[in-house]
């Protein structure tokens, strides 16, 4: 007795073409690959958003600490002290002679477009004085905070060493 299948009869070039026809995927799968990596997207923008928004303080965290060592250095060089002080409200920190005005020796901006976006940003006191031999008025804290309730803060203690603490 002879089996009957879907075989049974064709000739071996129409199975090898049944066969070659059949390479692919259809319609419905696509779609079921595109529903799912759209739902995967979906899951991980928000938290690619946030990552994006913490490297962004921690990168200004870390141009603060070496603005605030590069004061420090500065007063030793030029054997001036020197003036750290901060317009908040503007999000910029400003380096200038004490004696002198209008001599900025530094000013670093924090604001949308300066590539260091920072929501807001805190002197904690309002300004130092750093002496040509390294010692400052008072220690320092600088807070900066981001969108999503992010924070970094950098500290320079009264004998110039600079730390990024997260709160």
């Amino acid at each position: 007795m002879q089996k009957l299948g879907p075989s049974a009869g064709a000739s071996a070039s129409d199975q090898a073409t049944r066969r070659v026809g059949r390479r692919g995927f259809t319609l419905i799968e696509l779609l079921i690959v595109v529903v799912v990596l759209g739902i995967l997207g979906l899951i991980a923008v928000p938290r690619i958003g946030r990552q994006v928004s913490e490297s962004k303080i921690r990168q200004a965290a870390s141009v603060v600490a070496g603005d605030l060592e590069q004061a420090v250095s500065l007063a030793a060089r030029s054997r001036r002290p020197l003036v750290i002080r901060c317009d908040c409200a503007n999000r910029t920190l400003l380096l200038r002679d004490r004696g002198v005005a209008d001599s900025v020796r530094l000013r670093r901006s924090f604001n949308v477009g300066s590539g260091l976006e920072v929501s807001t940003m805190t002197l904690t006191p309002d300004s130092v004085v750093v002496f040509p031999n390294g010692i400052l008025s008072d220690t320092l804290a600088v807070r900066l905070d981001g969108p999503d309730g992010y924070t970094r803060t950098v500290t320079l203690s009264r004998a110039g060493r600079v730390r990024v603490v997260a709160p």
